[in-house]
This record gives structure tokens, C-alpha cells and sequence, in this order.
């Protein structure tokens, strides 16, 4: 127990040294949340950029395979266009498969008047969420998961 509180320790500290920086002068910044045992994914946009930009408007988007999160009840520019997930089981994975699709197709500006033309049907499919998760297992059972964290 003393271990899984120190591992814990130590992963917080990684956490708080990360947010030091000034991360919201990044183009993307990526925050898996988890609430009530469901994974969904934030990502902030463009943050340091004028909300009069045409190109790289500041938005939030949310990703939420289960519908957790009403985004009609958030702020306007929180926007919902994702997969909805089968089981209540596969959340981790979705916002990994997320963040991966999100960080190949981004494009370097857009407006949030035009969302979601990089996330269309075609975006994300099950076929590669299949061969997506495959990866992931196929990395862990080829390293140990401590050292990558």
C-alpha cells in the first residue's frame, strides 16, 4: 500500500512540475479528465491567441465517448463531434485513440466557425480504434509501464 502511495506521490509532483510552465502558450493543450470513472478528453485551442483571430480562434473541444458531459449546457464554444463508445469499458482507449487522431490531423489554424472540418465521420473508425488499441498492448507487453511514466 505504502508503494501505491508513493507511486501516486510521484506522479503528482510530474503533474505540478508540468503546469509551472506557461502550457497555455502552446497551440494545443491536451487534459484527459476523469469523473466518476470515465476518461473524456479537453483540449484547449489556440489559448494565447485574440478571440478576434479568423484563423486560430481560442476554443475549447471536448471529446466525450459516453455523453457524460452535456456540452450543450457548457460554454458555446465547447463542441461535441465524437464516436460514442459501445460498453462502458473502452473510455481509456477512445481518449487515447483521441489524442492520436487529434494530434495527426490538427491543422496549424482554424476557426471554430468551421468545426469540424478535419473531424469528419470518416475521422475516427472502429476498425482503427481496433488496430489502435492492439498497439497499446503490444507496447505494454513489450515495456514496463513505471518507466514511461
Amino acid at each position: 500500500m505504502k508503494e501505491l502511495f508513493r507511486r501516486k506521490s510521484a506522479y503528482k509532483v510530474k503533474v505540478l512540475t508540468w503546469t509551472q510552465k506557461d502550457i497555455f502558450s502552446k497551440k494545443y493543450v491536451l487534459v484527459p479528465i476523469v469523473c466518476w470513472r470515465h476518461w473524456s478528453l479537453l483540449i484547449f485551442c489556440h489559448s494565447g491567441e485574440s478571440t478576434k483571430s479568423e484563423t486560430r480562434t481560442p476554443c475549447m473541444l471536448l471529446l466525450d465517448s459516453l455523453e457524460k458531459a452535456d456540452p450543450r449546457q457548457l460554454e458555446p464554444d465547447v463542441r461535441k463531434f465524437v464516436p460514442q463508445q459501445r460498453n462502458g469499458e473502452e473510455c481509456g482507449s477512445f481518449v487515447l485513440y483521441f489524442i492520436n487522431l487529434f494530434m495527426e490531423s490538427a491543422p496549424e489554424d482554424f476557426s471554430t466557425q468551421h468545426l469540424p472540418y478535419f473531424m469528419k465521420d470518416n475521422w475516427f473508425t472502429p476498425e482503427g480504434l481496433k488496430n489502435f488499441c492492439e498497439k497499446i498492448e503490444s507496447l505494454k507487453e513489450k515495456s514496463d509501464v513505471d518507466e514511461l511514466l
